[in-house]
C-alpha cells in the first residue's frame, strides 16, 4: 500500500509541477562548459607532452604528465569550492557562474598558449580554482525544483545527457583542430598556428563558456533567499538535516481561518549531521567518480601509446573520433534506455551493475599507474590492472550497504 501511495504521489507531481524551462536551459548551457573543458585536451595531450620535450624521448613517462594535467583542475576546484560557495551565498550564485565562465575561457586560452611545463600547470590549476560552476549549477537546479522529488528527477536526468553531448563534441574538436597549419594549410597560413599548434582547439572550447557567460548574464534570474513569515516543511532528508518550522498549524484549522499558536516557536537553523547512510553514499559516489574519471582521463593515453607499450598508437584525430563515438553511445544510452531500466530495476542493483562495468573498463586503460607499471615492470607491467580491479571490487562491496528503493524514497502519510 505504501509503495502504491508513493507511485500515485509521484505521478501526481509529474502532472502538476511546472518548471521554468528557460532557466533550466540556461543552467544546462552553463553546465555544458564542464565536459567540453575537461575532454577537449584528451586527444592531443600525449602529443603535446611529447612535442614540448618534457619526457626527454621516454614515451613511458607520458602518463605522469597526463595524470598531472588531468588532476590539477579537480584538485584546485576541490580546494576553492568552499570559498566560491560562501561567495555565492553572500553575493548571489549568478555572479559565481559568471566568474566561473570567464575563468574557464581564460584558462583554456592560456593552456593553448602554453610553451612550458609551468604555464601548463598554472593554466590547468586556474581552470579548477576559478570554476565552481558544476556544484553551483546543481544547487540552483535543486532550488528551482523546491524539493519536489519528481521534478528534481526530471531536471537532473538532463545532466548526464549534457555531459555526454559535451564529451562527444569536445574530443572531436580537440583531435581535428590541433596542428591546423599542417592539417589545413590553405586556411591557416599565419605563423601563429605553427607557433601554437594546440591553440585553435582550446579557443574553440573557450567559445563555449563565452556563450554561457552571455546566456547567464542576459537570461538567468536568481531568486535570492529570504525568510518568510511561514516556513515550509522540508521533505525527509535521510537523517542528515534537521529542520524546524517557524510555527505549526493545528489540523483543525482550515486555510480560511487563523489559529493562534499557544506556544509559538522561533525559526531555528538547519543542522547537518553525519550518518552511516550519508557516509556510505559518499564513499560509493567517490569510488564511482574515481572509476569514471579514470576512464575518461586514461583512454587518451591508452589510445595514443605505441603498440609496443600496450597502447593502440592512434593519432590525435583518430583519438578524437573514437572518444566522440564513445560519448555518442553514452548519450544515446542515457536518453533512450537508462530511464526505462531505472524504473524497472532496483537502483542499488543497477548501481552495482554500472560500477562493475566501470571497473571492468577502467583497468584496460591507464595513466600515471600505467606509466609506473610499464617503466618499472611491476607485476610484469600489469600492476594498473590489479589495482583498478581491486578498487572496483571494493566499490561493489560498499554498494551493498546502500538502502534499497523502499528505504531511500520519502514516504507520504495519509494525514
Amino acid at each position: 500500500m505504501a509503495r502504491n501511495y508513493d507511485e500515485e504521489r509521484l505521478l501526481s507531481l509529474r502532472q502538476t509541477t511546472r518548471l521554468p524551462k528557460a532557466q533550466i536551459a540556461v543552467l544546462l548551457v552553463a553546465y555544458f562548459t564542464q565536459p567540453v573543458a575537461c575532454t577537449v585536451i584528451y586527444p592531443f595531450i600525449a602529443k603535446l607532452v611529447a612535442e614540448l620535450d618534457l619526457i626527454n624521448g621516454d614515451i613511458s613517462k607520458i602518463g605522469y604528465y597526463s595524470g598531472l594535467f588531468d588532476a590539477l583542475p579537480l584538485l584546485s576546484e576541490a580546494v576553492a569550492i568552499l570559498y566560491w560557495t560562501r561567495l555565492g551565498e553572500t553575493y548571489g550564485r549568478k555572479r559565481v557562474l559568471l566568474c566561473g565562465a570567464v575563468g574557464v575561457a581564460f584558462s583554456l586560452t592560456c593552456f593553448g598558449l602554453s610553451k612550458s611545463l609551468l604555464m601548463l600547470i598554472a593554466s590547468r590549476a586556474l581552470q579548477g580554482a576559478l570554476n565552481a560552476n558544476p556544484a553551483t549549477i546543481k544547487t540552483m537546479l535543486g532550488e528551482i525544483t523546491e524539493g519536489d522529488e519528481a521534478a528534481m528527477a526530471r531536471v537532473f536526468s538532463f545532466i548526464p545527457i549534457v555531459w555526454a553531448a559535451g564529451s562527444t563534441l569536445a574530443p572531436l574538436v580537440g583531435g581535428v583542430l590541433q596542428h591546423p597549419a599542417e592539417r589545413f594549410p590553405r586556411l591557416f597560413t599565419d605563423d601563429l598556428w605553427r607557433e601554437y599548434p594546440f591553440l585553435l582547439p582550446c579557443l574553440a572550447a573557450a567559445s563555449v563558456p563565452t556563450v554561457a557567460f552571455f546566456a547567464i548574464l542576459l537570461y538567468l534570474r536568481q531568486k535570492l533567499p529570504h525568510v518568510g513569515a511561514q516556513e515550509v516543511k522540508r521533505a525527509p532528508s535521510y537523517g542528515t538535516l534537521t529542520s524546524y518550522t517557524a510555527s505549526s498549524r493545528s489540523p483543525s484549522c482550515s486555510s480560511t481561518t487563523t489559529c493562534a499558536d499557544p506556544h509559538p516557536t522561533q525559526p531555528q537553523k538547519h543542522g547537518f549531521h553525519w550518518t552511516r547512510l550519508l557516509v556510505v553514499t559518499l564513499i560509493n559516489y567517490g569510488i564511482l567518480v574515481t572509476l569514471t574519471a579514470s576512464f575518461y582521463a586514461l583512454i587518451s593515453l591508452f589510445l595514443a601509446a605505441p603498440i609496443a607499450t600496450g597502447g593502440l598508437g592512434f593519432e590525435p584525430a583518430a583519438i578524437g573520433i573514437a572518444m566522440a563515438l564513445m560519448g555518442l553511445c553514452h548519450g544515446t544510452f542515457q536518453a533512450f534506455f537508462f530511464v526505462h531500466i531505472h524504473r524497472r530495476v532496483d537502483p542499488r542493483l543497477l548501481f552495482k551493475i554500472v560500477q562493475s562495468l566501470c571497473g571492468a573498463l577502467g583497468p584496460t586503460l591507464s595513466t600515471i599507474l600505467f606509466a609506473i607499471s610499464k617503466e618499472y615492470d611491476l607485476l610484469g607491467g600489469q600492476l594498473i590492472y590489479v589495482v583498478m580491479v581491486a578498487f572496483s571490487v571494493a566499490g561493489v562491496v560498499l554498494s551493498s550497504l546502500l538502502p534499497p528503493r523502499e528505504e531511500a524514497s520519502p514516504r507520504g502519510t495519509s494525514d
